[in-house]
């Protein structure tokens, strides 16, 4: 399934209540940028673009953003990535559905 370019939100796959969801919610000059929601709390912006690259996704994103709790050591739980085309957000969507970014326990 192909992301949104009108916001749509993109359907999760069987079993995928647990795991992460991705929503797009910009789409400007051929960048897309999707909303990974449910990551680990002790993330930082390095610790996912670490994983993102492991993924295969290397050089397919061009800005990451992890919101953080300033009064505590830790993020809100999603993170945004800008993804340079159409493509790259999908093969970020198709290897990461129904994968644990994070502890699992």
């Amino acid at each position: 399934m192909q992301p949104s370019r009108d916001g749509g939100d993109i359907a999760p796959g069987p079993g995928d209540e647990q795991l992460q969801q991705f929503r797009q919610i910009v789409s400007t000059h051929g960048q897309i940028t999707l909303m990974l929601q449910n990551i680990a709390c002790r993330f930082t912006k390095e610790d996912l673009k670490d994983i993102l690259d492991d993924l295969g996704l290397r050089g397919k994103f061009c800005f990451v953003a992890v919101p953080r709790v300033h009064t505590r050591r830790a993020n809100f739980g999603y993170a945004f990535v800008c993804f340079r085309s159409a493509e790259a957000a999908q093969e970020c969507v198709d290897v990461c559905r129904g994968r644990a970014l994070g502890p699992t326990n």
